[in-house]
């Protein structure tokens, strides 16, 4: 049985935002629980926090902490600009996650992430670090 947890983020406290939150959050919970393989045993949410800094986003910095724990052993995050709009911390924290032997999932792509897609994601995360 995989141990999983999953990872959002938004960054303003808006009404629309909150509740697409709550809406992505359903939509995660669901996902997850269905795979019959998977275990959910966590949930990092930072509301009203920017994806461009690490900085004040506690969520994130304790999904980053955990990372080096037997806590669980895959990451399932929206998208790549949910975790991360700096592509510095996206590859940091993507080194992390690889030294630890962890997965991170995709769920909108629903696809895992590869080491081969690195030079992809690296476009994508200068793309997603334009959006601020």
């Amino acid at each position: 049985m995989d141990k999983v947890v999953y990872y959002e983020r938004v960054s303003t406290e808006e009404k629309d935002q909150v509740l697409a939150l709550e809406r992505q959050t359903n939509e995660l919970e669901e996902y997850i629980n269905s795979q019959i393989e998977w275990d959910l045993v966590d949930k990092y949410v930072d509301k009203g926090k920017s994806g461009t800094s690490e900085y004040g986003r506690k969520q994130y910095q304790r999904l980053f902490e955990d990372l080096e724990t037997d806590k669980f052993n895959i990451v399932v995050i929206k998208d790549m600009s949910r975790l991360n709009r700096d592509t510095l911390n996206w590859y940091k924290f993507i080194d992390r996650l690889v030294k630890n032997e962890k997965e991170l999932f995709f769920y909108d792509d629903k696809t895992y992430y590869r080491p081969d897609d690195a030079l992809l994601i690296g476009v994508r995360a200068l793309i997603a670090a334009q959006f601020k």
